[in-house]
């Protein structure tokens, strides 16, 4: 199992890659500000498949990214209890500076 640490955003949030020795199937836990590029070069570089994006909790700096993953067709994945600021940012957007603004997303697998 190869995993790959991404410290990301204006606090430093971590992002997790991990796939397999021989293939090119990968899983991203966590999506926060700056991952869709970060990572989407990364996968480019190593020649993987992002196949999933696990959110650990609904809190900002963890899914600010996750809308650009999912509008590129990646399933999803986080706790039902998170749900509600996964789908709904706006109280957390209301706090952050307009520039780290990001948009909600469906929850496809809970």
């Amino acid at each position: 199992m190869n995993i790959e640490s991404f410290e990301l955003g204006p606090i430093g949030t971590n992002a997790f890659l991990l796939w397999k020795d021989g293939s090119e199937d990968a899983i991203l836990v966590d999506a926060p500000h700056g991952a869709w590029s970060t990572i989407s070069s990364f996968l480019k570089e190593k020649g993987l498949k992002l196949k999933a994006l696990i959110l650990t909790h609904g809190h900002w700096d963890h899914i600010a990214d996750a809308k650009k993953f999912q509008d590129a067709g990646i399933p999803i994945y986080a706790h039902k209890g998170d749900q509600g600021w996964i789908e709904d940012p706006s109280p957390m957007n209301a706090m952050l500076p307009p520039e780290l603004h990001f948009k909600g997303v469906k929850v496809d697998h809970l």
